[in-house]
């Protein structure tokens, strides 16, 4: 198995939950999860790019040009949203903006969903605290 399509599948899995509200869609996206977190996670770190049909990996490689820890984050941040929604609770992000304006665009994308800002802060040390809700 490829990490990658796991990650893809799992996204598609939670949009057909919320699209056709059917319970076995959101069954899959949680076993998905499941299964991804405990074979394709390393215990020492970073994702393993392939494992065989019992999980294990198949290679040592850890890290590609293209999968590095932003992929990783990004489906830890899809999981946090879809969960979110799912479950009607807010999620919070934590960011610094690298630009002196008072603008950021970070709010969930998931292009079915609409998003309330429920609070806005700025933290000690410029860190910004953003505090979404989904509207249903």
């Amino acid at each position: 198995y490829v990490w990658w399509s796991q990650e893809q599948l799992c996204i598609a899995t939670y949009l057909g939950y919320l699209i056709f509200n059917d319970q076995h869609y959101l069954n899959i996206a949680r076993s998905i999860v499941n299964f991804w977190l405990g074979c394709f996670l390393s215990t020492h770190g970073g994702v393993h790019d392939t494992i065989d049909h019992i999980g294990n990996p198949t290679l040592p490689l850890m890290g590609r040009w293209l999968k590095n820890s932003y992929h990783e984050i990004e489906f830890a941040y899809y999981i946090a949203c879809f969960e979110a929604i799912i479950n009607k609770t807010y999620i919070n992000l934590y960011f610094a903006p690298s630009y002196k304006g008072n603008y950021i665009e970070a709010l969930p994308d998931i292009g079915i969903v609409k998003w309330l800002i429920i609070d806005n802060k700025t933290l000690p040390d410029a860190i910004k605290l953003v505090t979404f809700k989904p509207k249903l």
